[in-house]
């Protein structure tokens, strides 16, 4: 059946490569951290005061940068095919 999606959607591999850029970079490095980070927060976990420092790094560099970078490129190969169409 998603063969058959991917054959009749023409650029669904760029759509899922943008869905993919934002949903992998908040699946990985921004919600555990953050759930780690509130759980601390609310007295249900502890952490050193270093290992919130690299949660918090993680979510920045990693899921910030990385998830808008993957998410830009992608979203850009996905659109720009629609636009030189229209020049």
């Amino acid at each position: 059946a998603m063969g058959a999606v991917a054959v009749a959607v023409p650029r669904f591999g760029d759509f899922l490569a943008v869905a993919g850029g934002l949903g992998n970079s908040l699946g990985i490095y921004v919600l555990p951290h953050l759930a780690a980070l509130r759980a601390t927060s609310q007295g249900k976990m502890s952490m050193s005061p270093a290992r919130k420092a690299v949660s918090l790094s993680v979510i920045t560099f990693f899921g910030v940068a990385a998830g808008t970078i993957s998410t830009v490129v992608s979203f850009e190969q996905l659109v720009r095919p629609l636009s030189s169409a229209f020049l």
